[in-house]
């Protein structure tokens, strides 16, 4: 019979299981386990959290951690302060809040994350998964709010758009950082569905490849970029996130050269010299793109050589098969290049010693977009100026000559008589409008559920040993819930924002290949968001709440592509239109059409932006706000040596034990 203590004890401790602020997931296949649980939670008991230990999956255990109200409360206050001193918050009647329901739970996610896993040199409990002395962590994730989430797809159904009050809810749950991601999918669609009545117009009121159609997208994408930065600029202000990036925490990866205090918000912050961390970061990124760009160009270039021989003049045997070599072959050298890429992008990027986490993904998120840059792009760039212009002489003397040369035997291609293909633009642009979002649609919803589905087959038809968990049945529906958590992948935000600003390089740069374009994107824009809303929700751990201002990167790259199309659009439509007049000399006169039309470019711009200015509102001086906060309010210390209902150290003795037995038994 259990004593009266030990039931208050096991009450509290499924308390905790039931509903974790977070989880903490520790390989168990190590010798430094032990040593890593009893390091985590006596940090985490000093620091004020409760905690309890259970069996995870086959390879890992639970330290599931909750923190006090009080403890909450005085990390969300001391942000608030924080903000308010850098001028993101600007209403001193709600820097401090004393009810903790008034926290959102995006807040609560955020502060407790960054108070775990920040700097211990910045009063941060240094609790880094994958990091010395914690390599063993595999992971530290919260939990999706299943109610909340199933809700908001389902509303899915009859909603049409987000109204700013769906944006604050998002922004509640997830952070400002998720919301500005469907903020700009919801903008994104909206105005798509202005420019698709632009594109019905241009494809039955305008000839083909129509500079004024041409025009009129240059004029649509300048407005879209500024109207969404005017939007941005609108949301920061209700969420009070702006200058969010200068209180960031700093990343365990970085090395300062010294700590100092932050002038702005008088807080011990790790230093690192500005003017370092660009040199670097020029000094990385620059071979990196040469070299990269230079051999990803000659692999597309000799692919795209391959396919226009084999699907346009070869007239052997087998022909559809053969066709389908030359994507095979990209696929083949491509997927080693990309993987290398990868791997190099990141070593350069943390040599940058970027700060913080945000710093640092945004770094290499500009390497890695050159990638898909030339992926998405580079074929149409090469059908639209080589394969047009020169393309009878390019097969013809080149190709076939070289392929005869190489053998005899490849007579179905030196004797063929190539005619060029004038539908070949439009197939290829048609090609990315639908069958690419299809497969991409694939790769993000369909791939991950597959692959989750064989792990379970391999381990239930395979005759894998499995571990026997007997879960209390107070907690055997949590924990099961936790299990399934645990095995989804990490929420990747830079594919959402990657496809759309892709789908706006092919409508901006080039559209006139098929004006309608923008409404075959305008439909698909409906299951875009409806897609990110279920693979947020279902398929992804809950990502923890991150604070933005702006989605600054994805601008500057929206700005370049926008300026890009302003040459290619015009360019291509004097080139190809019309089609029977296509010389070698009318590409020089098109590249000088190109020419002239950035200039334009630039002056629609510059008149743009003055009819649709981004105000910005002034902030008092940090002195000022610093005596205004401190007449307000009264410095209050809370005693990190909160009392442990529970004993965490048993609760990991006995599931060490329960590991050390099973492996035991399987060994023998």
């Amino acid at each position: 019979m259990e004593k009266p203590d030990e039931k208050t004890e096991k009450g509290s401790s499924t308390e905790i299981v039931n509903s974790p602020d977070f989880v903490v997931e520790i390989n168990v296949q190590s010798q430094e386990t032990e040593k890593t649980v009893r390091a985590v939670l006596h940090e985490m008991l000093q620091a004020g959290f409760e905690a309890a230990v259970r069996p995870g999956t086959e390879s890992s255990l639970f330290i599931l951690i909750k923190a006090p109200s009080e403890l909450v409360l005085q990390l969300v206050n001391k942000d608030r302060s924080c903000s308010f001193l850098y001028g993101s918050l600007n209403d001193l009647d709600h820097v401090q809040i004393n009810d903790i329901t008034q926290v959102e739970t995006s807040d609560r996610i955020r502060v407790l994350y960054e108070y775990i896993t920040g700097l211990k040199k910045e009063n941060c409990l240094g609790i880094v998964p994958s990091e010395n002395p914690y390599k063993d962590i595999i992971d530290i994730f919260p939990l999706h709010n299943v109610s909340m989430d199933d809700k908001w797809i389902s509303s899915w159904k009859f909603k049409s758009s987000l109204k700013v009050q769906d944006l604050d809810k998002i922004k509640s749950e997830y952070g400002s950082q998720i919301a500005l991601h469907f903020a700009f999918q919801n903008f994104f669609k909206n105005m798509l569905a202005v420019l698709s009545v632009w594109g019905a117009l241009g494809h039955y009121s305008f000839q083909q490849y129509s500079v004024i159609y041409s025009v009129g997208m240059s004029v649509w994408g300048i407005c879209f970029i500024q109207l969404w930065k005017y939007k941005e600029n609108q949301l920061s202000k209700r969420w009070s996130t702006r200058y969010s990036q200068f209180h960031e925490k700093s990343r365990e990866e970085f090395h300062p050269s010294s700590v100092q205090v932050n002038n702005m918000s008088g807080t011990v912050q790790s230093y690192y010299p500005h003017w370092k961390v660009v040199l670097r970061s020029l000094i990385t990124t620059a071979p990196l793109f040469l070299v990269s760009g230079v051999i990803l160009f000659i692999l597309i270039s000799i692919a795209f050589a391959f396919d226009v021989t084999l699907t346009e003049v070869y007239s052997g045997p087998f022909k559809p098969v053969v066709s389908l070599l030359p994507a095979l072959i990209f696929q083949v050298f491509t997927l080693p290049f990309n993987i290398i890429y990868t791997l190099v992008a990141q070593k350069l990027t943390a040599w940058e010693n970027q700060r913080t986490k945000n710093k640092f993904q945004s770094s290499l998120a500009s390497k890695i977009f050159l990638q898909h840059f030339m992926l998405s792009y580079t074929a149409l760039i090469l059908i639209s100026y080589v394969y047009g212009p020169f393309g009878e002489h390019l097969v013809s003397n080149v190709l076939q000559n070289k392929a005869a040369n190489l053998t005899m035997k490849l007579s179905f291609i030196t004797d063929s008589k190539f005619q060029l293909n004038p539908l070949r633009l439009r197939n290829q642009y048609f090609y990315f409008l639908t069958n690419a979002q299809v497969i991409n649609y694939f790769t993000n919803l369909a791939l991950p559920q597959i692959i989750t589905y064989l792990k379970y087959y391999v381990k239930s038809k395979i005759g894998m040993k499995r571990l026997s968990i007997h879960d209390d049945a107070a907690e055997a529906e949590s924990l099961n819930f936790i299990r399934k958590q645990s095995e989804l992948s990490t929420y990747d935000g830079y594919n959402d924002y990657k496809d759309l600003v892709l789908i706006f390089g092919y409508l901006v740069m080039f559209s006139p290949i098929y004006p309608l374009a923008p409404l075959f994107m305008y439909a698909n824009s409906y299951l875009m968001i409806r897609s990110s809303v279920y693979k947020l929700c279902k398929l992804s751990k809950r990502p923890v709440a991150v604070r933005i201002e702006s989605i600054k990167d994805w601008n500057q790259r929206l700005t370049f592509i926008s300026w890009l199309g302003s040459i290619t659009m015009p360019s291509i439509s004097f080139l190809y239109s019309p089609m029977k007049t296509m010389t070698k000399q009318k590409l020089y006169y098109s590249l000088l059409v190109g020419f002239f039309s950035e200039h334009v470019w630039f002056l629609l711009r510059h008149t743009i932006t003055s009819l649709l200015p981004i105000e910005e509102t002034p902030r008092l001086p940090f002195q000022e706000r610093e005596q205004i906060l401190h007449d307000k309010f009264e410095d209050s210390v809370y005693s990190t040596g909160h009392l442990q209902r529970t004993n965490p150290f048993d609760e990991s003795l006995e599931v060490l034990a329960f590991y050390h037995s099973a492996e035991s038994k399987k060994i023998n």
